[in-house]
């Protein structure tokens, strides 16, 4: 999507692309659009220094819950709301994204033929057509094409590019077109079929690449941006590899980018020395030196190399591939999110249970409202879910256990004190600087599903308009330990405690099973670009056995 969460706004608000916009969070700017980017405003630059370049630019808050309270709420002029009294809330983009999402999967189901497609993140998306391309060939085109294998040839004519995208590198005029390119030729068709369909329907912008794998499809996308496509011929990869920086490849531009670039480093150092040159000014900074270093400069390092520097044959194998445009990672249909977050960075750090209270509202307003709609859209429910807490200068910690609703309506007041009570348990959260709550382990809604435990298995009923927390003044873990809904019971497990003394774990963070990587609980999006890395070797593996 091009500046997708500036066309949100764009759209709700009714304004023209023309006019300079930008999305802030609290005193920095997110998101800015073409227009405010052509006059010299940046991301991640405080909202006023992007005045100070542009005068005119329109400045929207992202919509944010208001702590104590469960709706979301657009702030009035660039100075609200306040960051100690509001959380911001994705949202709004969450939900247009969605709608983009099912635009995309519905024009391409019209076609007739199977397609799988992947969420990346809320802006992105990968579609494998594969199964409509080969459609158009037989249908279109006479070729025969069954279970993937080509039976019998079909007719290729002269592919008119210049009505398919722009390419991405010139194409060369002498190149025959084959039948790899016939099929991006298609995919083109397709493409430009979708990204029609999301503008007359939602009126965003989208920008598109074509390529036979991934790696080359994201690329490609933000190739030539806003609002176009671009397509990658077998005939363009050597040469667009070489213009290229190899950290712009996914996975490449993080810990493993920089291990890669020192391992080039060195062994280009060592060559200008012996050849009498100086080195690399050392000063520059490593992103600032990679942004130099193409993909095609990478391919100097050997199997061998990579295999030595990256400790396991796998991981060099599957850089050995990227880095010249091969990736065999197959489009997984992930557009499901596998866990749902809200969070709260406390600053100052709350000490006091009331307001803990009151934020605690404000997150489980979040989840209730993501889980509503989940519920109408993908029928799935969570079987877990996920209390996180940090203090100043610690690892953030947290109690995950089952999932105290069934499918329906969830009261946020009562889950409110579920969540608090799995707080009070804790006793030593205080200060408190970060506050998150979760839900995870997804699974479909049936007919039949057995009743979960839920909020009355832990809870007695209580009165929440005269015995709530926010009636009972100042909490503290006395007045909770004395409350009767919270006290033990001589029945086995009728009880917050003895269930939770049985039923929770510790949850300090996430430790890749594979290579026991470590990353912090809450670093979702990082979690699963992990993930998929380890899928992609597995895959990668799998298809080295095949071939030998």
């Amino acid at each position: 999507m091009d500046c997708f969460y500036c066309q949100v706004e764009q759209v709700r608000l009714g304004l023209s692309p023309a006019v300079p916009l930008a999305i802030q969070q609290w005193q920095n700017v997110i998101a800015v659009n073409y227009a405010a980017r052509a006059a010299g405003v940046t991301r991640h630059a405080s909202f006023h220094a992007c005045l100070a370049a542009c005068p005119s630019l329109k400045l929207v808050h992202v919509p944010t819950f208001r702590m104590g309270g469960g709706m979301v709420v657009y702030g009035e002029g660039i100075n609200e709301p306040s960051r100690r009294e509001h959380k911001a809330s994705l949202q709004p983009y969450r939900e247009a994204s969605g709608k983009v999402f099912q635009v995309m999967r519905d024009t391409v189901a019209a076609y007739g033929a199977p397609m799988v497609l992947e969420k990346a993140s809320v802006d992105e998306v990968f579609l494998d057509v594969t199964d409509v391309v080969d459609m158009i060939l037989g249908r279109d085109h006479g070729f025969v094409i069954q279970r993937g294998r080509l039976l019998t040839e079909g007719a290729i004519e002269a592919i008119e590019w210049e009505k398919h995208g722009k390419p991405a590198v010139p194409d060369d005029p002498d190149a025959v077109d084959g039948i790899t390119d016939l099929r991006i030729a298609i995919g083109c068709q397709i493409a430009q079929r979708v990204r029609e369909a999301v503008y007359t329907e939602l009126q965003y912008t989208v920008s598109a690449g074509i390529a036979v794998n991934k790696t080359l499809a994201k690329l490609a996308s933000a190739r030539h941006k806003p609002n176009q496509q671009t397509y990658v011929r077998p005939s363009h990869i050597d040469a667009w590899m070489r213009i290229v920086p190899f950290t712009k490849i996914r996975f490449l531009g993080g810990k493993m980018g920089k291990l890669l670039l020192k391992t080039f480093d060195q062994r280009e150092g060592n060559e200008a020395e012996e050849e009498g040159e100086h080195s690399a000014d050392e000063d520059e900074s490593p992103l600032a030196a990679a942004a130099t270093v193409m993909a095609a400069d990478m391919q100097s390092l050997s199997l061998e190399e990579l295999t030595r520097k990256l400790g396991d044959a796998e991981s060099a194998r599957w850089v050995y591939g990227v880095i010249r445009g091969h990736d065999h990672s197959p489009v997984a249909p992930r557009l499901q999110s596998k866990t749902f977050m809200s969070a709260k960075a406390l600053s100052p750090s709350v000490k006091e249970w009331q307001t803990l209270n009151d934020w605690m509202l404000v997150l489980v307003s979040e989840i209730v409202g993501r889980l509503h709609e989940e519920q109408q859209l993908n029928k799935r429910w969570p079987q877990t879910t996920t209390i996180h807490y940090c203090k100043p200068k610690e690892k953030s910690k947290g109690k995950a256990v089952d999932f105290p609703y069934e499918p329906g309506p969830i009261e946020m007041d009562r889950f409110t004190e579920f969540c608090m009570a799995l707080m009070v348990a804790e006793r030593d959260v205080f200060p408190c600087s970060w506050v998150a709550l979760s839900v995870s382990k997804f699974r479909p809604i049936t007919e039949g599903t057995k009743r979960n435990l839920t909020m009355d298995s832990f809870v007695t009923k209580r009165n929440l308009e005269t015995d709530s927390f926010a009636t009972k003044g100042p909490l503290t873990v006395d007045t909770l330990a004395k409350d009767p809904a919270l006290k033990p019971s001589a029945k086995k497990r009728k009880n917050l405690t003895s269930y939770f003394s049985k039923q929770t774990e510790d949850v300090e963070g996430y430790r890749c099973s594979k290579c026991s990587k470590s990353f912090k609980s809450h670093d979702l999006e990082s979690i699963q670009e992990h993930e998929d890395y380890h899928f992609a070797l597995d895959l990668q593996k799998s298809i080295d056995l095949e071939n030998t």
